[in-house]
């Protein structure tokens, strides 16, 4: 996504990262983890659509 000129707006956005700040939130009932989970998520799935659109565009 990034090559389509996506940008997350997290850091550092990793699946992996995704799964620690979860059981963090868990843990803590920490918002600020929450919220950044669901920007995260959020940003992820505009990324996918971004990918969806650069392979379609291909006209393979």
């Amino acid at each position: 996504a990034s090559y389509l000129g996506f940008h997350w707006r997290d850091e550092s956005p990793s699946g992996a990262e995704s799964i620690e700040w979860y059981h963090r939130w868990v843990e803590t009932g920490d918002v600020n983890i929450k919220k950044r989970i669901l920007k995260y998520n959020e940003d992820d799935c505009i990324a996918t659509r971004v990918l969806l659109d650069g392979i379609c565009s291909l006209h393979l």
